[in-house]
């Protein structure tokens, strides 16, 4: 059976035992499934649908205080902890913040458009593009 053919469940309970088993997971799929959009990840719906359950699980569990940012340092005597609070940028989402939200980022990237430029009326020397009669050289 391939992962595509995977029910969100069945994922779930292979990727992340602990949330499958906490009674909690059904709420967990219901939130991931509200924030998952099925026309962008397609077959592997089901699959963005666990990682982000199980992100969001893994966050909850690990920062039951509702602690924000990404752990950037820690410190075992005298016990401190480092966060980054500037989540404003595409590349600090929250997602870096467990191994299944980098999964889910990988997986967005790889299905993802893919940008790219092809016209003759762009000039590559000062990156403008040119109207039909103009010729920036």
């Amino acid at each position: 059976m391939a992962l595509i053919d995977r029910t969100v469940a069945e994922l779930i309970a292979t990727i992340c035992p602990n949330l499958s088993t906490s009674g909690a997971s059904d709420i967990y799929i219901d939130i991931a499934a509200e924030d998952t959009d099925a026309t962008f990840f397609g077959n592997y719906y089901n699959y963005a649908i666990a990682l982000r359950a199980a992100h969001c699980y893994t966050i909850d569990v690990t920062r039951p205080n509702g602690d924000s940012g990404m752990i950037t340092a820690k410190q075992e005597g005298k016990l401190q902890m480092s966060f980054l609070h500037n989540m404003n940028r595409l590349s600090r989402s929250d997602l870096l913040m467990t191994q299944y939200g980098q999964r889910l980022q990988a997986l967005i990237r790889r299905l993802g458009p893919i940008a790219s430029i092809s016209s003759t009326d762009f000039n590559l020397n000062t990156g403008v593009f040119l109207e039909a009669d103009e010729d920036y050289r």
